[in-house]
């Protein structure tokens, strides 16, 4: 009859509809093993032959100076935006 097939159409829309949202959560799973395996790998080793592939190449030294002037521009501009904010000029 019509109603069973309208039930039986509901029933099917209601299990792919479950079915999407198992695969949803299957996806969200395997994305959160990934960002834990990130979380907890040690990252150490791989950090100190970078820094001594770069020493070795010679590339240290310019690449410590550009860091270290960035990091002073930034902390300029920080602290004059402080001494702004504190002066009433940055409004």
């Amino acid at each position: 009859s019509e109603e069973e097939g309208a039930a039986g159409g509901e029933l099917a829309g209601e299990v792919s509809r479950l079915q999407a949202e198992l695969e949803h959560e299957r996806e969200k799973r395997e994305r959160w093993d990934v960002e834990n395996a990130r979380r907890r790998h040690n990252y150490l080793p791989f950090c100190v032959e970078l820094i001594r592939a770069l020493a070795g190449s010679g590339k240290l030294p310019e690449l410590t100076k550009k860091a270290n002037e960035r990091t002073w521009e930034l902390r300029k501009k920080a602290f004059l935006k402080k001494s702004e904010m504190m002066t009433g000029k940055g409004k």
